[in-house]
């Protein structure tokens, strides 16, 4: 792409030109808001684009879905391209912007620098267009603008790009207002006609107009959270820019949020017109504390996750001492862990918050959750990942560790050779072995092999670590029962993960030897530490069932047992195994 940008440069002569555009941006939106017609909108914007950027020529066309037609204004081009333009307008925005036929968006638009090298049914290199812009309102309604060179310039820089497409996105909002207006001015005709039929009929078309306003309303606001919060990752940011959106949708004066997420080790508070209650001598952390005790103390605000309740008065009292007084505040949970409270101050314009409001409120609530529930998945995605990075690089250490062992190995086995070679050669030439010299052998022996068992990685303990640890508790299959049906004990089967898909105690969770810490992260890592574990699965050679126990012991849950009889012993005693 022929791209040249000016981004990076500051000083008098572009803080201006910023504020020209700026300037043409606003004279651009009270014209747009005055007119009336489709074709006269996309005309105005052309010649703001136009006019404000110095380009020698350009179109702008809008799509009729209705009629099937196009609607196309120009300057500068001539006769034949823009009627070439216009026959293949279609046939234009599918070739240089597929996206828009595609997007989930209903308002989309993006800009397109044109090559000469453009494979396409009309060359707009040769019509004298060098840039695009194609938009979508809706599901129907689509166009495209094309703007030819600047008078002063080949290229257009980054704050050039930003304004046109600024003044896009204006022009779609006011021909989507237009398209509202003319849609209430429909409704409004039709009210009138019913005015005249009834005056019952009268009043439930009032009533219908209100509450399409109050659609119109909320729709907008979904729209400004959606477009607010859709591209934060981070919680922190998400509740900062959520704050600002509700203060700008329902004109308030002030508020805040305090959100606090244990598991994620994360308190936070933003704060907008109001006193910080961290001037006062409290912390956050006193402010959670204050907050959970409250919460604690009032049975109706213990909610579930992902659901918010409307704080009545007396139960916003119950937060004064550790939060800024508002008009109207919600509290919400996020997960099991995670909470918060959201506040807003009194309205500019001196309207109460009513039930519509009240409301509505609850409903972004909701919204906002579900963003911040994104938000926290990708921070705990983004922790597993740095963990995971750690652990690789202890496994490659760790692998190189036993290259170099094996390297000892390997030189130990030559040396073992050399001497094995040496005995041989002696005892071949000597005829009389003494007592000495076989000592001296049975020594050299034990030395080698301790120090291969010891330079091995997998060699054999000289002293079994089962020998030194405590005694396991055994238990028979009627404690086994008791302890299942009386506590609700958890049955862990030891053994191999092909034996536990055979056959298995009922409800039992396999915690295989070989795969012992990472099936324990997985499953086993927010258990409860003083809910009994059961363990069995041991066999001939093997007791896996000691060994699971006495590592589980090890994670801190305090009542471990072992269940030596296992399966047999279970399914005789009449109870249920699995296939």
């Amino acid at each position: 792409m022929n791209e040249k940008t000016i981004s990076g440069m500051t000083g008098p002569l572009f803080s201006g030109r910023r504020y020209f555009y700026r300037r043409s941006i606003c004279d651009a939106r009270l014209e747009f808001s005055q007119i009336d017609s489709r074709e006269k909108i996309i005309e105005a914007c052309l010649l703001t684009a136009i006019g404000t950027l110095g380009i020698t020529c350009g179109f702008s066309g809008i799509t009729h879905p209705d009629r099937n037609t196009v609607q196309l204004v120009s300057r500068g081009l001539e006769a034949g391209g823009l009627a070439v333009i216009k026959k293949k307008f279609q046939a234009l925005i599918q070739r240089y912007f597929p996206a828009l036929i595609t997007t989930p968006y209903a308002f989309h638009a993006e800009l397109r620098i044109i090559e000469a090298a453009d494979n396409s049914l009309v060359q707009l290199m040769d019509t004298g267009i060098r840039i695009c812009i194609g938009w979508r309102m809706g599901k129907d309604i689509s166009g495209m603008i094309g703007l030819g060179p600047k008078i002063i310039s080949d290229t257009y820089g980054d704050d050039e790009i930003n304004f046109l497409l600024n003044l896009t996105d204006n022009m779609i909002f006011y021909l989507q207002s237009l398209a509202t207006r003319r849609r209430m001015q429909d409704l409004k005709q039709e009210l009138n006609t019913e005015i005249f039929r009834s005056a019952d009929l009268s009043l439930a078309m009032d009533v219908a107009r209100k509450n399409l306003d109050h659609t119109l309303f909320r729709l907008s606001g979904f729209n400004d959270i959606f477009n607010e919060l859709s591209a934060l990752k981070e919680s922190t940011s998400v509740v900062d820019a959520f704050l600002l959106v509700l203060l700008g949708i329902f004109g308030a004066a002030g508020g805040y949020i305090f959100y606090v997420d244990p598991a994620m080790q994360t308190t936070h508070m933003t704060c907008r017109n109001l006193d910080m209650v961290e001037g006062k001598g409290r912390s956050p952390e006193q402010i959670q504390k204050g907050i959970a005790q409250a919460v604690e103390a009032n049975r109706v605000l213990q909610i579930n996750p992902m659901q918010a309740i409307i704080l009545s008065v007396q139960q916003m009292d119950c937060f004064k001492p550790f939060l800024p007084k508002t008009a109207i505040g919600i509290i919400f949970r996020l997960d099991e862990t995670a909470m918060g409270i959201v506040g807003l101050d009194e309205r500019l314009i001196q309207t109460p918050y009513g039930e519509k409001e009240r409301t509505l409120f609850l409903a972004f609530i909701k919204n906002f959750l579900v963003f911040l529930k994104n938000s926290k998945s990708f921070e705990t995605i983004q922790i597993l990942h740095q963990d995971q990075e750690r652990k690789n690089i202890e496994l490659e250490k760790t692998i190189q560790a036993l290259s170099d062992s094996s390297r000892t190995i390997v030189r130990l086995e030559k040396a073992g050779e050399r001497i094995k070679a040496a005995i041989t050669k002696a005892m071949v030439t000597s005829r009389k072995v003494s007592v000495m010299d076989m000592s001296l052998i049975l020594i050299a022996g034990i030395v080698l092999g301790l120090v291969y068992n010891f330079a091995s990685p997998g060699g054999i303990k000289v002293i079994p670590g089962e020998w030194l640890r405590p005694p396991m508790v055994h238990v028979e299959v009627q404690q086994a029962r008791q302890l299942l049906e009386i506590r609700q004990a958890l049955f862990v089967d030891a053994r191999p993960a092909e034996f536990f898909n055979q056959r298995h105690i009922a409800g039992a969770r396999n915690l295989p030897l070989s795969l012992f810490d990472f099936v324990y992260m997985m499953q086993f890592n927010q258990e409860d530490v003083a809910r009994p574990i059961v363990v069995y699965g041991r066999n001939i050679s093997r007791r896996y069932d000691e060994e699971i126990a006495f590592r589980l012991l090890e994670r801190g849950h305090e009542q471990v047992v072992v269940f030596p009889g296992g399966i047999k012993a279970w399914e005789e005693s009449g109870m249920g195994v699995e296939p």
